[in-house]
C-alpha cells in the first residue's frame, strides 16, 4: 500500500509510518529514560521511550487490520486536504491524541499511588500533584561544620518555648461545628442520653463522675481565637459539669514571684484564684482547663464548689453547646488604666476590645 501526499512523492506504509515516529521521537539521550512496554495474549508486544509511540503503533496495527479486512477503504479523495484519504484522516489524529488519558495516567487515583514510589523525588523536571517529594538541595554551613552551629529550637512563641507544641500536630484534627436550626438542636438534644454530670443530679455525685467524663467531652486543639483552646467532643447540655480545673493550691501572696519565675524562663502563665487566700497554678501540673480562652460572649462558666472537704474550681456549660465547639468564659479581669491593658481577640458580637 501506498500513500500520495500534494507536497510530496508517494510513499510506502512502511516509510510513511517510520517518518512520522522520527518526527515524533524527541527525547534527550543523555537523561535516564522510561520504557513503556505493552504485551497481549494474542501475542502483540511493542516497547518505546516515548508513550506517543506506544499508542500509534497499536493504533497503526489496528487501521492496517481493518483495511485487510475491508472494513475501510483504500479510495483517495483530493476534497480531505493534506492528509489524503478519509479513512487515513481519522487514523492522523492520533498525533493529537492524549497518550497519558489512554494509560490512566490522568486519573488523580492513579497518580497520588505513582507520586508516592520511593524513587520519585529524584524526579526533578516532575510537579507533584498530591506530595512535595522533591530532593532539598543541602544548605552550606558557613561555619564548614554542623556541630559547630548552635542548635535552633522550632518550639519557640515569640521568643518564648512553648512546652505544649506537640497539640498543634497536624494530625489533631478537631471535629467540625455545623451550625443547625433549633428544630434540629431541639431533637438532638431530646435523644441524648444524660451524663450523670447533669443538673438532674445531686452535687456530690456529679463531682465523682467529672473524673471519668471529662476526657470524652473535651480536647484541647489549635484555637481561633488565641493559640490553644479547649473544643467539645459531643453535645453538652445547659448546666452540666464539663471539667475541673486542677493544678497546685499556692497562698496568694506568692503568685506574683511564681509568675516572675515563669517569665523569666519564657514559660506562659496559668493560674486561677479560688478565693482571697488560695490559687491553683496550672502552669506546671494543670489539666486541659488552663487552655481555656477568654470570650465577651461566652458558652461556660466558672463556680466554686466544695466537694470532698475541699474547694474546687469546676467549669459548667451556660447553654447548649455543640460538638466541634470552642469552649469559652469570661476572665472577668478587673479594670485598669490604658497603659496596661490586654486586647481582647474573641471576635464576638458584644466584644469589649479589651479584657481588663
Amino acid at each position: 500500500m501506498q500513500f500520495v501526499n500534494k507536497n510530496s512523492d508517494t510513499v510506502s506504509t512502511d516509510e510513511f509510518m517510520r517518518r512520522q515516529r522520527q518526527l515524533r521521537r524527541k527525547v534527550n539521550r543523555g537523561a535516564p529514560r522510561l520504557l513503556f512496554k505493552l504485551k497481549s495474549d494474542d501475542g502483540f508486544e511493542i516497547q518505546s521511550h516515548s508513550l506517543q509511540e506506544v499508542w500509534s503503533k497499536v493504533f497503526e496495527e489496528v487501521w492496517l487490520k481493518r483495511v485487510e479486512r475491508g472494513i475501510l477503504q483504500k479510495s483517495i479523495s483530493p476534497a480531505d486536504g493534506d492528509l489524503i484519504g478519509g479513512n487515513w484522516r481519522v487514523f492522523s489524529k492520533i498525533d493529537n491524541m492524549n497518550s497519558l488519558k489512554l494509560s490512566g495516567l490522568s486519573f488523580d487515583s492513579l497518580i497520588f499511588l505513582l507520586e508516592q514510589i520511593p524513587s520519585a523525588k529524584f524526579c526533578s523536571k516532575y510537579k507533584f500533584k498530591f506530595f512535595n517529594l522533591k530532593v532539598q538541595p543541602l544548605q552550606i554551613n558557613e561555619s564548614g561544620c554542623a556541630r559547630c552551629e548552635p542548635r535552633e529550637d522550632t518550639r519557640t512563641v515569640i521568643g518564648r518555648r512553648d512546652m505544649f507544641s506537640w497539640l498543634s500536630s497536624r494530625n489533631r484534627r478537631k471535629s467540625e461545628c455545623n451550625s443547625q436550626s433549633m428544630a434540629d438542636l431541639e431533637y438532638q438534644f431530646a435523644n441524648l442520653d444524660k451524663r450523670k454530670t447533669t443538673s438532674e443530679y445531686p452535687i456530690q455525685m456529679r463531682y465523682r463522675n467529672l473524673k471519668k467524663t471529662a476526657k470524652q467531652v473535651c480536647a484541647v486543639f489549635k484555637s481561633d481565637i488565641h493559640g490553644r483552646g479547649l473544643y467539645s467532643l459531643q453535645a453538652i447540655f445547659p448546666d452540666e459539669m464539663i471539667i475541673e480545673y486542677t493544678g497546685e493550691i499556692i497562698r496568694a501572696i506568692h503568685t506574683d514571684k511564681r509568675e516572675n519565675y515563669y517569665e523569666s524562663k519564657g514559660i506562659g502563665c496559668y493560674m486561677f484564684r479560688v478565693d482571697n487566700k488560695h490559687v491553683i497554678d496550672a502552669t506546671i501540673s494543670g489539666n486541659a482547663a488552663r487552655f481555656i480562652n477568654h470570650s465577651c460572649q461566652p458558652n461556660c462558666y466558672s463556680r466554686v464548689l466544695v466537694a470532698e472537704n475541699r474547694k474546687h474550681i469546676v467549669i459548667f456549660a451556660m447553654r447548649h453547646i455543640l460538638r466541634g465547639e470552642e469552649l469559652t468564659y469570661d476572665y472577668k479581669f478587673d479594670i485598669e488604666d490604658d497603659s496596661s491593658k490586654l486586647d481582647c481577640l474573641c471576635n464576638s458580637r458584644n466584644c469589649r476590645k479589651f479584657l481588663n
